[in-house]
């Protein structure tokens, strides 16, 4: 009876999460926009992201000085960084290292500016694993697209980080190669005029 309720528990958890990813791919999830300090997130954040990373795997923070704060829903950004951080560990079933970078661009530069074309915060999240071929690379936004085995992975969370990036005015990329890792870069508009920029 125990057991049964067991399974009964973790299922409804994974039918909760299920939901919850495939609402933000659809972009209908209720999201509140604040300002975020995402250097503040990402030291707050830090133990919980090592221990979903395991003792083999470094977390390694490099956080630009005085960023400028990024418009965002909080939960949904702590999500999509719970997320990255289960992808990266995957990717590094040897072990390796996981690197959180902050940054900020103006508009108009070539690798910065949001999806409106504004000036905007940078995350970057590399790690050192397994890396990805160019025809994965072309569909790891896509629903339902995984490269793992059967009951490993759903294929929806890159894809509902994808449509949560999108829904908060902001755009995503990522550049990987075999045996070389990936980096999946998430930029989202400030929550200040450019008069907040720093010099």
């Amino acid at each position: 009876m125990l057991e049964m309720l067991r399974d009964m528990k973790t299922a409804s958890k994974r039918a909760v999460a299920l939901t919850r990813e495939l609402l933000a791919f659809s972009r209908r999830r209720m999201l509140r926009f604040d300002p975020v300090d995402l250097n503040e997130v990402l030291t707050r954040l830090r133990p919980h992201l090592g221990r979903v990373l395991g003792p083999h795997v470094q977390l390694v923070l490099e956080l630009a000085p005085d960023l400028p704060r990024l418009m965002a829903d909080a939960d949904s950004l702590e999500w999509m960084l719970n997320h990255l951080c289960v992808n990266a560990r995957d990717a590094m079933p040897q072990g390796g290292r996981w690197t959180l970078r902050t940054d900020w661009a103006p508009a108009g530069e070539p690798s910065g500016g949001d999806a409106a074309g504004g000036p905007c915060v940078c995350l970057s999240a590399t790690d050192t694993g397994v890396g990805m071929p160019p025809e994965v690379v072309a569909r790891v936004f896509d629903p339902f697209f995984t490269t793992k085995d059967v009951g490993q992975g759903n294929g929806l969370g890159l894809a509902a980080v994808y449509g949560l990036v999108k829904q908060q005015q902001g755009r995503v990329e990522v550049a990987s190669q075999p045996g070389q890792g990936s980096t999946f870069r998430i930029l989202l508009p400030l929550a200040g005029p450019s008069a907040e920029l720093p010099p």
